[in-house]
This record gives structure tokens, sequence and C-alpha cells, in this order.
């Protein structure tokens, strides 16, 4: 049986939509200063975060992935996350509440998020058995200390590692983003994020990609690009939905479905064109966790998409 470990942080939600256009609220006030207005008009309150996105997808895809993230005792996982998600290396924080995101968004899909930690500080507590071999593991978006632990970890489990460091990239050291590149097998980074890798580590494209097996960068609902060390590169392009609600998760989907279809022994670039189609399904519904699926229905899906048969 494949397992796959999801190391991620589990957070409440708070989104604000706003029906103005968030770059005509930045008023600037002085040379050190902004103050920013706009009204909301409405607000959205949800449990998830990416961890839970990227296991509920794989659960949905009958894959039973094992969680490791921190929560305070005022979490409570649904019955889905208790019957089809291994949360047995759930930390529980005695002192630290669940950590909390405040998410702006407008008519254009522009964001201003806030984000505080929490619990997610407690994340170098969570337990991560040694002896417990994986397949793969995702790492990411935790305190900067837990990344490079977890990374540790989970490259002696001898599973396939991705590191997807998220918005935390801004807090590393250029030391520190070198030593994840010699713990990870594959990275896995919006545009944003891997130019910021470029300036703190100062090194070249090339000498990125050539740190990691693969890397995988993703731009926003455009396409996405993955390069191995010998700079080959496929590009897989965005699935266009004309029933689009909510893109906000769509690429903790992707996520799931990359990582799922690899571990059944497709290609790349397959193996990102399914989660491309998942990603797609997602944003047919409002939130994150709304959507059904199964792995067969999106293999006919993609054959219907990409007009060939899934390799």
């Amino acid at each position: 049986m494949v397992k796959i470990a999801v190391n991620w942080n589990t957070a409440y939600d708070t989104i604000l939509v706003s029906h103005n256009k968030l770059k005509e609220s930045f008023n600037q006030k002085d040379e050190s200063s902004i103050d920013i207005s706009y009204i909301v008009s409405d607000i959205k309150e949800q449990l998830w975060w990416n961890a839970l996105n990227i296991s509920y997808n794989l659960a949905l895809l009958w894959i039973k992935p094992k969680l490791f993230s921190a929560v305070w005792n005022d979490f409570i996982f649904p019955r889905f996350f208790e019957e089809n998600v291994d949360l047995s290396s759930v930390y529980y924080s005695k002192t630290n509440k669940t950590a909390k995101s405040f998410i702006t968004t407008d008519v254009l899909n522009s964001h201003i998020n806030a984000f505080y930690l929490w619990a997610i500080l407690d994340n170098d507590k969570i337990a991560c058995n040694v002896s417990e071999k994986f397949d793969y593991a995702i790492v990411s978006s935790n305190s900067v200390d837990s990344m490079l632990s977890k990374l540790k970890d989970f490259k002696k489990s001898w599973a396939k590692v991705f590191f997807d460091p998220g918005t935390q990239v801004i807090q590393m050291k250029k030391n520190e983003i070198l030593e994840s590149f010699k713990l990870a097998d594959y990275l896995i980074v919006n545009k944003f994020e891997f130019d910021l890798i470029k300036k703190i580590s100062e090194l070249t494209d090339s000498e990125i990609i050539e740190s990691f097996d693969k890397i995988i960068i993703t731009y926003w609902l455009k396409w996405s690009k993955i390069f191995d060390r010998n700079y080959f590169l496929d590009e897989v392009e965005w699935v266009e939905n004309e029933n689009e609600i909510d893109s906000t998760w769509c690429w903790d989907a992707y996520r799931a479905g990359l990582i799922y279809w690899l571990s059944k022994w497709y290609t790349w670039k397959t193996s990102a064109r399914l989660g491309a189609v998942l990603a797609s399904i997602t944003a047919w519904e409002i939130g994150s966790q709304n959507h059904i699926i199964d792995s067969e229905t999106l293999e006919k899906l993609y054959i219907d998409t990409f007009w060939e048969e899934v390799l």
C-alpha cells in the first residue's frame, strides 16, 4: 500500500470578500507607511487549510494519507477525516490555539493575507517516526526550524520528499535555503516564491534547478512548468472551467493529484495534468472540501480534456 505523509499547517480561515479593487484601496500616507481602506461585502469562515485540503483530495482518490500537523483542543476534525485520514500524528498543543488566517480577496482575485502561527509553532513536537516508511511526503509552510526538521525526518524515512515552503520562504536565510536543497527531492513553488528563493540564495535559475530531481513552478490559473536536473521542460496548461466559482484552493488539489498519480507510476506530465483536472473540479464549489470525485471519473475527464489516453 502506498503511504503518503502530509506535513503542513492547519488553521481557521476567515475570508473577507471585497467587491472593490484592492489596488485602488492603497492610500500612500508618507514614505514609511501606507493606509489601506476598503469595504468588506461578505465574510466566509472555514476550518480548513492546506494540509487538510491536500489530505482531503488524497482521501477522495482512495489513499489514506498520514497528517502531521498541530492544533489546539478547540479543533474538531470532521468525520470524513476521522475515517479516511490517519490522524495519529496530529499534535494537540496545550498552550497555543489553532492557527488563524485572514484573507482578503476582490473582484480581480487579488489577495491580502495575514497569518498568525499559534499552534504551528509547536510543529517541532509532532512525532515523526522515522522507522515508518513513506513513499512520498510533502513538507511546507511551518516555522523555518520545523520545516527543516521535518525534511530531515522524512528523508530518513526513505520518502520522496516535496518541499513547498510557501510564503514562509521570505523568513528563510541563505544557509537555510541551501540546507533544504540537500534534504528535498522536489521543489514545488509559485513563480513569486521561486524568484524569492533565487534572490535569497544568490543562485541562478540553472543552479537551483540542478539541485533537485524535479522543480514544479506554478503560475496563477495559467499553467505549471516542470524542470528536471537537465533543464528538460514540461508545460502543463490550466484546465479551463466555465463553471468555476472558487479557485482559491485549486493549487492544493493540484499538489494532491500530482503526488497521487506519481504514486501510481504515471509520468510527471500525465500526473500533473490529472492534478490540473482535479484542481478544476475543486473550483466548481465554494470552499476547499465540498467537491466529490473519484480517480476513475478524473481519468475519463482527462481523456475528454486532452484527447489522449492516460499514460
